[in-house]
């Protein structure tokens, strides 16, 4: 073996690709990172609102560098989507409902996650920024109500099914839930209940 053949064998040695190796306290120390991080999103919505959320003070409450947070989410659009992603596994709000039970089953998974997020989710529906994703989303929120409803809207002409599927939307908004919260001081079982009970009195009088 020649000199220049061992020296080629050692850079193939030393250029090796190294092996795919996972630390179990690396992958959970990352982990925590960005728990950390999608907490200090709510902090700041909290603290300041949505509208005037940045990546600075995302990473101030979160008690990391900004370094650090950009390593994890590269821009603010990535950052709330994984914070929506995770908030909507959190409280069974992943699947839209496709059918009149799973819309009835969706409100009460609805409402009660607003409850449980009180102040959160009322700073964040008063920001411009829901008002915005909210006209954005209208089509896709305007379809699953057309769709939870399909079978009591059969037959119907079209004003009549658009004027049904506004009324029953009312009670899917979380506006109502604010509604019976504030003004009529509900608590989570009452103002579920109320919506449940006012879409199925509006299914019932106009399937008649």
């Amino acid at each position: 073996m020649c000199i220049h053949d061992s020296i080629t064998d050692m850079k193939k040695e030393k250029t090796k690709k190294p092996r795919s190796y996972k630390s179990p306290l690396r992958e959970r120390l990352t982990e925590e990172t960005k728990k950390a991080i999608l907490d200090g999103v709510a902090l700041v919505i909290l603290d300041t609102g949505l509208d005037s959320l940045s990546m600075q003070k995302v990473a101030e409450r979160a008690q990391v560098s900004e370094r650090t947070l950009y390593r994890h989410f590269q821009t603010k659009e990535y950052l709330l989507d994984e914070f929506w992603d995770r908030f909507n596994h959190q409280t069974g709000l992943v699947e839209l409902p496709a059918n009149y039970e799973q819309l009835r089953e969706y409100i009460t998974k609805r409402y009660m996650a607003c409850d449980k997020n009180d102040q959160f989710m009322k700073a964040y529906l008063f920001s411009q920024t829901y008002r915005t994703q909210r006209n954005a989303t209208a089509p896709l929120r305007k379809n699953t109500i057309a769709k939870s409803i399909k079978e009591f809207t059969e037959g119907m002409n079209a004003k009549n099914k658009k004027r049904l599927s506004a009324s029953v939307y009312i009670f899917y908004d979380l506006f109502s839930w604010i509604t019976m919260n504030e003004i009529w001081e509900m608590k989570t079982e009452e103002s579920v209940e109320t919506a449940k009970w006012a879409i199925a009195t509006l299914l019932e009088s106009a399937s008649k």
